[in-house]
């Protein structure tokens, strides 16, 4: 018998080895692809599953309590109707007509005029109007459209360095306003009106309530305080122009139209915006110098009605400009009310001078055409001269016709001798007369007039060499 022994059973198929579909073990080269995987029982799904759910929540919820509504309150806005530029009682109050006093100051004239306006400007009150408004005026007087009168320090008066811009401080402004309460709490800075900077003897450093106390605030280092609205209250300025304003925007102009106490709207708009300047398509008219430019979206006032370009080559155009209120960068004092209306009359005595050049360059021989004094006396003298010399009351042994060319040569010559005189002294470095810069950029307006005059004497001498 063999010692062998033989299992009663033989192990041919791993009972655990992977399976085919049909339930056959599968070969061995393949079976490690089919290695059965462990079954981790994560939360992993179920958190995907609830950020994705949240996600949703959340979207829907966005769109339906936030998107919807302001959407819909901005198709509102849009489609809301533009507001009122100004009431009838703001335009009562605020528009201000200036009208000169007759002499024995018991009423006004009313032959000329122009207009101002009451401002609201970084925590003052103020009378805005153009600079050249005021020097057409003797002796102005403020009164609103309301008839009330407007009381202002001429003495005081602050102009803008670099545009047709006058401002001064109104010390009666309760009585035009009397619900109306300040805002106290300003920055130091920005472009509020001041020499070189606010029109303020001194610059104020605590900002005071209403009732005159200061609660400790310091008016350099507050912030701004919006305007309440109030039944009365001053125009504010519009700021940052360039950024609330577009072309194409509606305005309107409130004004002294023709200096007769008649105050009309005039509607226009937006036509160009400079860093200090913008056109507008107003038909603005004599009078409405000064008076506020107002943009219909915000109801603020954007800017000055300042000059017009005219233009006449075969049809007349006119082109309308304003000065913005909100990059008025440089302010000087006006020192004295007396000495401002000094300069002026001297600057007025230069144009003058112009004009009746301009006439004797296109060859008026009326004298009584001019009303420069010495350029009266120096053609009455040319006159006499030819006279004499037509007469025969000259030198013997001189020709005519040369005696005639001197003293045309002469007369030539005493004109251009005028051309610059006055000029000249109002330009000297050491006079202080154009401190004030805007007469200083008229006198240097009035050169340039007088440079195409001189050429004008240059051809008439040519001439004169083959009289």
């Amino acid at each position: 018998m063999s010692d062998k022994v033989t299992p009663d059973k033989v192990k041919l198929v791993d009972p655990d080895a992977p399976r085919d579909p049909k339930g056959d073990p599968l070969p061995p080269y393949i079976r490690a692809s089919y290695a059965p995987r462990q079954q981790n029982g994560g939360i992993g799904p179920f958190i995907l599953a609830l950020l994705i759910f949240a996600a949703l929540l959340g979207g829907g919820y966005y769109y339906y309590f936030v998107y919807v509504p302001q959407e819909e309150a901005r198709q509102k806005e849009a489609n809301k109707p533009p507001p009122d530029p100004v009431t009838e009682e703001s335009i009562r109050n605020n528009i201000v007509l200036i009208q000169d006093l007759a002499p024995d100051e018991t009423y006004m004239t009313y032959q000329e005029g122009g207009t101002g306006f009451i401002l609201e400007w970084h925590g003052k009150v103020f009378l805005v109007t153009n600079i050249h408004v005021l020097a057409a005026t003797d002796s102005p007087h403020f009164l609103t459209l309301s008839g009330k009168e407007v009381k202002v320090d001429l003495d005081n008066v602050f102009l803008a360095r670099n545009e047709d811009v006058a401002v001064v401080e109104i010390s009666n402004y309760r009585d035009i306003f009397p619900e109306f309460v300040l805002p106290t709490d300003y920055e130091s800075d920005t472009g509020s009106p001041e020499a070189d900077s606010a029109p303020t003897d001194t610059e104020p450093t605590v900002a005071a309530t209403s009732d005159g106390n200061t609660n400790g605030k310091d008016a350099a280092t507050a912030s701004p305080k919006p305007l309440h609205g109030y039944t009365f209250q001053p125009f504010e300025v519009l700021e940052d122009v360039e950024f609330n304003v577009e072309d194409g925007d509606k305005i309107y102009v409130y004004g002294n139209t023709l200096g007769k106490r008649i105050v009309q709207e005039k509607k226009g708009s937006i036509d160009g915006i400079g860093h200090n300047i913008f056109r507008h398509t107003a038909s603005v008219k004599p009078g409405n110098s000064g008076s506020p430019i107002i943009h219909e979206k915000t109801g603020k006032v954007m800017g000055i009605v300042s000059y017009a370009v005219i233009y006449a080559d075969g049809e007349t155009e006119e082109e309308m400009y304003a000065f913005r209120l909100d990059n008025i960068a440089k302010w000087e004092h006006i020192g004295s009310w007396a000495r401002f209306k000094h300069v002026n009359e001297r600057v007025e005595a230069i144009a003058q001078r112009t004009l009746d050049l301009f006439y004797l360059s296109k060859g008026m021989a009326d004298v009584e055409v001019y009303n420069d004094i010495k350029l009266r006396n120096i053609l009455n003298t040319f006159k006499t001269r030819v006279a004499d010399i037509q007469q025969g009351r000259t030198r013997q042994g001189t020709e005519m016709n040369e005696s005639i060319r001197r003293a045309c040569d002469h007369f030539l010559t005493s004109v251009e001798n005028l051309l610059w005189e006055d000029i000249d002294e109002f330009l000297n470095a050491n006079s202080k007369e154009w401190t004030y810069n805007y007469f200083r950029i008229q006198v240097l307006e009035q050169r340039k007039y007088r440079e195409m005059i001189q050429r004008s004497i240059a051809v008439d001498r040519f001439h004169l060499q083959d009289f």
